[in-house]
């Protein structure tokens, strides 16, 4: 959420005069807009706040009116339910409403198209959330190799989303779930083979400490 400098009354008073901003997702032509308060939206994001101004200041007349043409509907639909009740579907609801909507595939990649779009205006509390939505997706299925390129593709070096889909990654790999061959698929991924490296190395060192608990080399080799 964006900083909130103001006081309750200087909230409140704001509220009298708010406007409602149309926004626009994705491409399609004759879309209806979402609209949503200017409050609630400034709140959000100061990515928003600026968005706002800008288009106050130099905008071609559109005052009430943000567009993102190159954004994920979906997800966006996800965020404005967060943003107008202040939290996630309660757990599990989420997924069976993306699965009964969209089918049964694919909604890793939508939680990591959501986490996006959080990283990408800046939107920390909502990233959070769906963080641990997508940490119990992970405890009990692997993401598809698809998804982990679509993570890596659109996350920096370091952030939470890459460290957790490398870890993953190793994981696949040391299980068998993941073909060596499958790594074929991030070539060009830029930054790649460093965080490749690095959660190859974190994974041999939690084996090795592994090894030195008593009792360890019985559980797994039978000594």
């Amino acid at each position: 959420m964006a900083e909130n400098k103001k006081s309750c009354r200087d909230f409140a008073e704001s509220l009298k005069s708010d406007s409602v901003i149309k926004i626009f997702v994705g491409e399609e032509i004759g879309q209806k807009p979402y609209l949503v308060a200017r409050s609630i939206l400034e709140g959000t994001a100061e990515s928003f706040q600026k968005a706002l101004q800008h288009a106050q200041n130099f905008g071609s007349g559109e005052l009430d009116v943000l567009r993102f043409p190159k954004d994920d509907k979906v997800a966006w639909e996800v965020l404005l339910y967060w943003m107008l009740r202040g939290t996630l579907p309660a757990p599990g609801s989420l997924e069976t409403e993306y699965r009964d909507h969209h089918g049964t595939d694919c909604y890793d990649g939508h939680l990591v198209r959501c986490w996006c779009l959080g990283d990408k205006y800046g939107i920390y509390a909502f990233q959070n959330e769906i963080m641990v939505q997508l940490i119990l997706l992970v405890e009990c299925n692997d993401l598809a190799s698809s998804v982990l390129r679509d993570a890596l593709e659109n996350t920096a070096p370091g952030s939470k989303l890459r460290n957790i889909c490398m870890e993953d990654l190793v994981v696949g790999l040391n299980e068998g779930s993941l073909e060596p061959e499958e790594l074929d698929l991030f070539d060009g991924v830029v930054g790649f083979i460093s965080a490749f490296r690095t959660a190859m190395l974190h994974s041999l060192r939690v084996q090795r400490e592994m090894r030195r608990e008593p009792g360890c080399m019985e559980d797994v080799y039978g000594w």
